[in-house]
């Protein structure tokens, strides 16, 4: 999937911006939508804000590499972080480009 117009897209939160997405989901889980990502089921995930503290993604995080999926911070921070105190906006994509697109978003 490449065109955001034609992805399925978990929530984590409202987004700063609405993307045309063809569909969106609230799992109400980071690290669960980002194995769905990993595993193919949903085209890309989508923090509306720096909400997750570590424990709730990287188990994900670690998924969507394993799987060759892209993830990235939003504000270009670290997501591999051993800081309790740390809060992080993933966005994570099965392909770069939708990657690029959910990251306008954010």
């Amino acid at each position: 999937m490449t065109r955001v117009q034609d992805a399925v897209v978990a929530l984590g939160g409202f987004p700063a911006t609405k993307l045309a997405w063809k569909q969106f989901r609230a799992l109400g889980c980071a690290s669960l939508a980002l194995c769905d990502v990993a595993a193919g089921g949903i085209d890309g995930y989508l923090d509306g804000g720096p909400y997750h503290a570590p424990w709730d993604y990287l188990g994900g995080y670690l998924a969507c590499v394993e799987a060759g999926a892209i993830v990235r911070e939003a504000n270009g921070d670290e997501l591999v972080t051993d800081d309790p105190k740390a809060r992080r906006q993933v966005v994570a994509a099965a392909t770069t480009s939708l990657a690029d697109a959910l990251m306008g978003a954010a």
